[in-house]
């Protein structure tokens, strides 16, 4: 059998014109194609020897310290790294073959794994295959690893609903949770403390409350859990508000509306009410418009909740990061992306993190309400018209207390949106 072999440092592949691979030389265990099988069914793959130390590591190391080590099974990292070497264009340029002292591509990937869920590079120095790298090596590989996943990764596990029909999906889904009709996503922005900053940049990194250097984060999410966008190029001064108005997201958002009038977001107090970005009423005057509210702070609390399992899973975003402003956001969307790949291959939440109810602060009745378009103020409206047609305020009690839905069928779903 004729075999054509790319060999590379960090994989080799091997292929045939027939699609038959000889997996005599390739040190994987039986269990593991068929584990591996089950996570990547892509119909079309090619099985990789990875680099010689990664394979030591995930044939010797336990599984428990492993798992503590780097937060996936083995399985999963070696399915993580057969999509990074299919995507890429590793088996013909490997970068760091040509840096002396620098580690492979495979071992840097587990070493960016180990700082993002842990923080640190502490549980690296248990592992005798990451002896004689310098912190600084291993911290310049993983700025080039998180650049790596951002390009080729990141575009296919963090994706806006923009056509119609994607739009729908996640407006029955919720619909069927939360009652509120036209919901394609649900928005935010956070602040994530940043460590180089240059001194005559200060001012504009300097949060306006808790005045230390971040970077902001715009997060938009689905009710379950995935992340659909997520932008942190601007710095820590910038206001929310600001961000929303210029991201790319604003501009699909106006003309998903041209399309579908009832299309929105859902937000916080902190952003105005726009045609396409809902949010509570500043100074509710009856009941049905504190149910509203009471409705769409249930809706933000996903918000919440996604990036308190964010950082739970990825506990790199718990500390000051340590890198400049664009090095720190392919880092914080490197942890987005792999969150979202771990949702797509079905890895479950821990249900402490899943059922721990973030702590959210009821701000008091503004002065004046945020009416700025009507167009905006009849979309409110419309949802709390339908909210009080479809007797929400007590559905939504009795969901609170059993955990039923709203509707009773699909079909009941469908004819809301």
């Amino acid at each position: 059998m004729e075999m054509d072999t790319l060999n590379f440092q960090g994989a080799s592949y091997q292929e045939t014109n027939n699609n038959n691979t000889d997996l005599e030389n390739l040190n994987l265990d039986d269990c593991d194609f068929a584990l591996l099988s089950d996570i990547c069914p892509e119909k079309s793959y090619d099985f990789v020897n990875l680099e010689s130390n990664v394979e030591y590591i995930l044939e010797h190391v336990t599984d428990s310290f492993f798992r503590e080590c780097f937060s996936f099974d083995k399985v999963l990292v070696r399915c993580l790294l057969m999509d990074l070497h299919r995507r890429t264009f590793y088996p013909y340029y490997d970068p760091y073959e040509n840096i002396k002292g620098s580690l492979s591509f495979d071992m840097s990937v587990l070493a960016t794994l180990s700082y993002l869920v842990k923080g640190d590079l502490s549980m690296l120095d248990q592992l005798p295959e990451f002896d004689g790298y310098t912190r600084e090596t291993i911290a310049r590989s993983i700025v080039k690893t998180c650049e790596i996943f951002v390009h080729f990764l990141t575009p296919d596990y963090i994706t806006f609903p923009s056509s119609m029909d994607e739009q729908h999906v996640n407006k029955v889904e919720f619909l069927g949770k939360f009652g509120v009709p036209g919901v394609v996503g649900v928005l935010d922005c956070y602040y994530i403390p940043l460590q180089n900053v240059p001194e005559d940049e200060m001012k504009m990194y300097l949060h306006r409350n808790i005045r230390v250097p971040t970077v902001a984060v715009q997060l938009i999410c689905d009710q379950n859990y995935r992340i659909l966008d997520i932008n942190s190029r601007f710095s820590g001064r910038t206001h929310g508000s600001y961000i929303w108005r210029h991201s790319h997201i604003n501009s699909i958002m106006k003309h998903s509306q041209k399309r579908n009038p009832k299309t929105w977001l859902i937000a916080d107090r902190g952003y105005h009410l726009t045609s396409g970005l809902i949010n509570p009423y500043r100074n509710s005057t009856d009941p049905l418009q504190s149910s509203f509210n009471v409705a769409l702070n249930e809706i933000q609390k996903v918000n919440l909740k996604t990036f308190e399992i964010l950082r739970s899973r990825f506990r790199c975003l718990n500390t000051v990061l340590p890198f400049e402003h664009c090095q720190a956001s392919n880092v914080i969307t490197t942890c987005a992306t792999l969150h979202n790949y771990l949702l797509a291959k079905l890895q479950t939440i821990d249900d402490d993190l899943l059922y721990q109810l973030p702590k959210v602060n009821i701000l008091p009745n503004a002065h004046q309400e945020d009416a700025f378009s009507e167009t905006a103020v009849q979309n409110r409206e419309f949802i709390k018209g339908f909210m009080f047609n479809n007797s929400m305020q007590v559905l939504y009690q009795m969901r609170k207390n059993s955990n039923i839905s709203f509707v009773s069928s699909k079909d009941d779903i469908g004819s809301m949106v």
